[in-house]
Protein backbone atom coordinates (compact mmCIF):
# COMPACT_ATOMS: atom_id res chain seq x y z
CA UNK A 1 0.00 0.00 0.00
CA UNK A 2 1.36 3.42 -0.96
CA UNK A 3 1.95 6.15 1.59
CA UNK A 4 -0.94 8.15 0.12
CA UNK A 5 -3.29 5.17 0.41
CA UNK A 6 -2.29 4.78 4.04
CA UNK A 7 -3.31 8.37 4.77
CA UNK A 8 -6.74 7.63 3.34
CA UNK A 9 -6.96 4.33 5.20
CA UNK A 10 -6.13 6.00 8.52
CA UNK A 11 -8.65 8.74 7.82
CA UNK A 12 -11.26 6.03 7.22
CA UNK A 13 -10.61 4.78 10.76
CA UNK A 14 -11.29 8.28 12.09
CA UNK A 15 -14.52 8.41 10.06
CA UNK A 16 -15.56 4.98 11.36
CA UNK A 17 -14.95 6.13 14.93
CA UNK A 18 -16.87 9.38 14.49
CA UNK A 19 -19.66 7.68 12.57
CA UNK A 20 -20.15 4.93 15.12
CA UNK A 21 -19.97 7.40 17.98
CA UNK A 22 -22.57 9.70 16.45
CA UNK A 23 -24.84 6.80 15.48
CA UNK A 24 -24.66 4.91 18.77
CA UNK A 25 -23.60 7.30 21.56
CA UNK A 26 -24.10 10.82 20.23
CA UNK A 27 -24.67 12.39 23.63
CA UNK A 28 -21.20 11.34 24.71
CA UNK A 29 -19.54 12.94 21.67
CA UNK A 30 -21.66 16.08 21.18
CA UNK A 31 -20.69 17.82 24.46
CA UNK A 32 -17.01 17.14 23.73
CA UNK A 33 -17.47 19.15 20.53
CA UNK A 34 -19.34 21.96 22.27
CA UNK A 35 -22.83 20.91 21.21
CA UNK A 36 -25.78 20.25 23.49
CA UNK A 37 -27.07 16.73 23.97
CA UNK A 38 -30.04 15.87 21.78
CA UNK A 39 -32.63 13.19 21.28
CA UNK A 40 -33.23 14.24 17.69
CA UNK A 41 -32.55 11.71 14.97
CA UNK A 42 -30.43 14.05 12.78
CA UNK A 43 -27.23 13.32 14.68
CA UNK A 44 -27.64 9.56 14.25
CA UNK A 45 -28.38 10.08 10.55
CA UNK A 46 -25.15 12.08 10.31
CA UNK A 47 -23.36 9.20 12.03
CA UNK A 48 -24.65 6.71 9.45
CA UNK A 49 -23.63 9.00 6.57
CA UNK A 50 -20.19 9.38 8.15
CA UNK A 51 -19.88 5.59 8.37
CA UNK A 52 -20.72 5.30 4.67
CA UNK A 53 -18.13 7.93 3.76
CA UNK A 54 -15.64 6.04 5.93
CA UNK A 55 -16.44 2.91 3.95
CA UNK A 56 -15.64 4.77 0.71
CA UNK A 57 -12.33 5.93 2.12
CA UNK A 58 -11.50 2.42 3.34
CA UNK A 59 -12.30 0.77 0.02
CA UNK A 60 -10.55 3.35 -2.15
CA UNK A 61 -7.44 3.14 0.04
CA UNK A 62 -7.32 -0.63 -0.41
CA UNK A 63 -7.96 -0.29 -4.15
CA UNK A 64 -5.30 2.43 -4.47
CA UNK A 65 -7.65 4.81 -6.28
CA UNK A 66 -5.26 7.74 -6.44
CA UNK A 67 -7.70 10.05 -8.21
CA UNK A 68 -10.03 9.76 -5.22
CA UNK A 69 -7.13 10.63 -2.90
CA UNK A 70 -6.55 13.82 -4.90
CA UNK A 71 -10.24 14.75 -4.72
CA UNK A 72 -10.28 14.36 -0.94
CA UNK A 73 -7.54 16.92 -0.45
CA UNK A 74 -9.69 19.77 -1.74
CA UNK A 75 -12.84 18.44 -0.06
CA UNK A 76 -11.22 18.11 3.37
CA UNK A 77 -9.70 21.59 3.15
CA UNK A 78 -13.18 22.86 2.26
CA UNK A 79 -14.60 21.19 5.39
CA UNK A 80 -12.02 22.98 7.55
CA UNK A 81 -12.78 26.37 5.97
CA UNK A 82 -16.54 25.81 6.22
CA UNK A 83 -16.28 24.91 9.91
CA UNK A 84 -14.21 28.02 10.59
CA UNK A 85 -16.79 30.17 8.82
CA UNK A 86 -19.63 28.57 10.80
CA UNK A 87 -17.81 29.45 14.02
CA UNK A 88 -17.03 33.01 12.86
CA UNK A 89 -20.70 33.60 12.00
CA UNK A 90 -21.85 32.19 15.33
CA UNK A 91 -23.54 29.11 13.89
CA UNK A 92 -21.33 26.52 15.61
CA UNK A 93 -19.22 26.17 18.77
CA UNK A 94 -15.49 26.88 18.56
CA UNK A 95 -14.61 23.24 19.23
CA UNK A 96 -16.00 22.33 15.81
CA UNK A 97 -12.80 23.79 14.39
CA UNK A 98 -10.94 20.91 16.06
CA UNK A 99 -12.77 18.31 13.96
CA UNK A 100 -12.19 20.46 10.90
CA UNK A 101 -8.51 20.59 11.74
CA UNK A 102 -8.40 16.77 11.62
CA UNK A 103 -9.71 17.01 8.06
CA UNK A 104 -7.20 19.74 7.20
CA UNK A 105 -4.21 17.90 8.68
CA UNK A 106 -5.25 14.71 6.90
CA UNK A 107 -5.59 16.59 3.62
CA UNK A 108 -2.12 18.06 3.92
CA UNK A 109 -0.68 14.64 4.82
CA UNK A 110 -2.38 13.06 1.81
CA UNK A 111 -1.24 15.89 -0.47
CA UNK A 112 2.37 15.54 0.66
CA UNK A 113 2.23 11.76 0.23
CA UNK A 114 0.87 12.12 -3.28
CA UNK A 115 3.69 14.52 -4.18
CA UNK A 116 6.33 12.01 -3.02
CA UNK A 117 5.37 9.32 -5.52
Amino acid sequence: MTAAAKTILYFSYYLFFMGLSLAIIPNLILPLLGFQETQEVWVRVLGIVTLVVGYYYFQTANAEITLFFEFTVIARIFVFIAFILMVIFGKAPVLLILTGFVDFAGAIWTHMSLKKK
